[in-house]
């Protein structure tokens, strides 16, 4: 308290990533927020694996959204931009789109695995790569820790 009777405004803090571009400050400290849930029931060797796969996840979705909209500004449909494989170097399926992964409120694991399976298929430069590890292990990655 600055004066006697006044108390400093602490604004509150937006987590969610649908839609937003995040700074590296935020990044950080939304990481080791994550991190530090995690803690409680994985080496830290295990906790790292679902942080990067979801990064990576993250990532793909906004690179994809960003050149389906450029592609729409340039005169394609929403159709072309968004269901042609061939106009993206990496390829986000529908159901696979980040909103439908962060919309999951139960079996998580499943889900991730599920997103993972489907961006393999559609991008055979990645195969193996999302689906080294599986995330339905409840024990291992409980819904509430992802």
């Amino acid at each position: 308290m600055s004066k006697k009777g006044t108390r400093k405004m602490i604004k509150p803090v937006n987590y969610t990533l649908e839609n937003q571009k995040i700074t590296f400050e935020f990044l950080k400290s939304h990481l080791w927020g994550a991190s530090d849930i995690l803690r409680g029931s994985l080496d830290p060797s295990d906790y790292r694996q679902p942080v990067m796969t979801l990064l990576f996840l993250k990532r793909l979705n906004d690179t994809f959204e960003e050149n389906a909209e450029k592609m729409i500004q340039k005169g394609r449909s929403k159709k072309e931009a968004y269901e042609d494989r061939r106009r993206h170097y990496l390829f986000v399926p529908p159901k696979a789109s980040w909103s439908v992964l962060s919309s999951a409120a139960e079996n998580i694991g499943e889900k991730i695995d599920d997103v993972c399976r489907l961006v393999e298929r559609e991008n055979k430069d990645l195969e193996g790569v999302l689906t080294n590890t599986k995330y339905n292990d409840k024990r291992k990655y409980p819904d509430d820790k992802l």
